[in-house]
C-alpha cells in the first residue's frame, strides 16, 4: 500500500477531531453530573453535598464546589471553547 503524506495527515487530523469531540462531551457530562450532585435541595434550601470523590484513571480526587461571584470568573474563555473542538 502506497499512501501519500497528505492522506496520512488527513487521517490523523480526523482521528484527533473524533478524540477531541469524545473528550469534550465527556467533560461536559461530568460537569453537569457534578452540578446536579451538589445542587441546592428544594426542600431544605441547603446544599446536598459540599464535595464529592471522583475517580480519574488510577487516582481519587476530592472535588469541592466553591461559590465564586460571576464577576471574577474569566467567562470570555468559554466563548471560544466550541471553536477549538
Amino acid at each position: 500500500m502506497n499512501y501519500d503524506i497528505s492522506e496520512l495527515l488527513l487521517l490523523n487530523v480526523r482521528g484527533m477531531h473524533i478524540l477531541s469531540a469524545i473528550l469534550w462531551l465527556g467533560l461536559s457530562n461530568s460537569v453537569s453530573w457534578f452540578e446536579n450532585t451538589t445542587a441546592i435541595d428544594a426542600d431544605t434550601n441547603e446544599n446536598r453535598a459540599e464535595a464529592t470523590w471522583v475517580a480519574l484513571g488510577d487516582s481519587f480526587y476530592l472535588v469541592e464546589k466553591q461559590n465564586i461571584p460571576r464577576s471574577t470568573l474569566p467567562l470570555h474563555i468559554l466563548r471560544w471553547e466550541g471553536t477549538i473542538a
